[in-house]
């Protein structure tokens, strides 16, 4: 496939004025090889691109993770200050939260 643009390159092109060109074939073998290059380090790039993003989704999954996790412990939380503020003895339902907590965290 080079070869043959290689090929038709080296012929005499004609321009619109009528002058003729002429292409050295080293002149084209190196646009040829340039051309190359530039196509592997666009792909190398991509696949860094790719690569990035998929570090990103996964940051943003641990993020959502994480997230949710610390929106229950504040629930959580939440219940535990309900019971000391409002129960005449709240140890009993403090205890019993803590243990809903910690069930809740040995089951994920």
């Amino acid at each position: 496939m080079i070869n043959e643009i290689i090929e038709r390159l080296c012929m005499e092109i004609r321009r619109s004025d009528g002058d003729l060109w002429t292409f050295d074939v080293e002149d084209v073998s190196k646009v040829l090889a340039e051309i190359e290059r530039l196509q592997s380090e666009v792909t190398y790039w991509r696949m860094e691109r790719n690569h990035e993003r998929r570090q990103a989704d996964l940051y943003i999954e641990k993020y959502k993770r994480e997230r949710a996790e610390v929106v229950k412990l504040e629930d959580f939380l939440q219940e535990i200050d309900t019971h000391l503020r409002s129960t005449p003895d709240a140890l009993p339902h403090v205890f019993g939260t803590i243990r809903k907590y910690w069930n809740y965290r040995e089951a994920e």
